[in-house]
């Protein structure tokens, strides 16, 4: 997979515009935040995860596709933390509690795109990542 030519100010520009939007299933939720700067990047959904506008049906998804960790196997390699660039996806174990389920986050610059219900879409400082239970991937390119 290629990236798009200006895939870093495309994804700097939309990241800032989605900092402070309100939480919403199937737009700002964890999974659609990280599927969304994916295709900024690369210019189609690496996931290929089906799209969902409800909490129920993100459930639905979520048993479909097994976990996070497989469609993250399917199309990424894992890094290690001091190796992060933009682009790559922070996989936080239990990070959801909403879902009762692992959390996505997207790596923009110096930090990482991130959602809560109840904060809404924020920008989370790399630094501040310090989970034990936390992965780090990148889309495999090539």
């Amino acid at each position: 997979m290629r990236s798009l030519r200006t895939w870093d100010v495309d994804l700097e520009q939309w990241a800032a515009e989605q900092i402070g939007q309100p939480f919403r299933w199937g737009t700002t939720d964890c999974v659609s935040l990280v599927k969304k700067g994916q295709k900024l990047i690369y210019g189609f959904d690496v996931f290929r995860v089906p799209e969902y506008k409800s909490k129920a049906k993100a459930l639905r998804t979520l048993v479909n596709v097994k976990s996070l960790r497989s469609v993250l196997r399917s199309c990424a390699s894992q890094v290690g933390r001091r190796f992060l660039q933009a682009g790559d996806i922070v996989l936080v174990g239990k990070g959801c509690s909403e879902l009762e389920t692992d959390g996505l986050l997207l790596v923009v610059r110096d930090y990482a795109l991130a959602t809560s219900p109840v904060a809404g879409v924020l920008a989370v400082s790399l630094d501040a990542i310090l989970v034990k239970s936390t992965t780090y991937w990148r889309v495999n390119v090539g």
